[in-house]
């Protein structure tokens, strides 16, 4: 028999997989799913440093150099400058990539919603708060999300994740 465990991982998995999947051929519009977390991640924080973003990402400067640059060819980042020392490079979401970003947030939550409106409210409210209680843990742990934690108010989509 298999365990909890992994049938758990296993959908997890799954869904992270089409989720993703779909939302990028929904878009249509050639970005990947690490360049749209990139954009999250420059919603959410602001102007943001290449290594700061390297370092959220988990890879190495170079690699996020690239994505930047193809980001930028897309129109969705914009190199500038720090007013306070000039030397240093900031990335900003430009009107178009804001735009693909919502976008983006708008169809992943269709997609999602389609899906939780199979289950009955029941469902809905107990397979979100035990996920809500999982992503505590994380951060009781002291990692790092994306800073949509349980009680609080995600800053990318603007939704409350307060029990209700």
């Amino acid at each position: 028999m298999i365990s909890y465990n992994s049938r758990f991982l296993q959908a997890i998995t799954i869904l992270n997989r089409y989720y993703g999947r779909e939302l990028i051929y929904e878009l249509g519009e050639g970005v990947t799913r690490t360049q749209l977390y990139m954009l999250l991640m420059i919603k959410e924080r602001g102007k943001s440093r290449p290594t700061e973003l390297a370092e959220k990402l988990d890879v190495k400067p170079s690699a996020v150099t690239v994505m930047i640059d193809r980001l930028e060819k897309a129109g969705y980042v914009a190199r500038t400058y720090d007013q306070k020392d000039r030397r240093v490079i900031l990335i900003e979401l430009t009107d178009s990539g804001r735009h693909m970003l919502d976008r983006a947030l708008e169809v992943r939550k269709e997609m999602v919603g389609k899906h939780l409106a199979q289950l009955s409210d029941d469902e809905t409210k107990a397979v979100t708060e035990i996920l809500e209680k999982m992503v505590q843990f994380i951060s009781d742990d002291g990692q790092h999300g994306t800073g949509c934690g349980h009680g609080a108010k995600c800053k990318s989509t603007g939704e409350g994740t307060e029990r209700k």
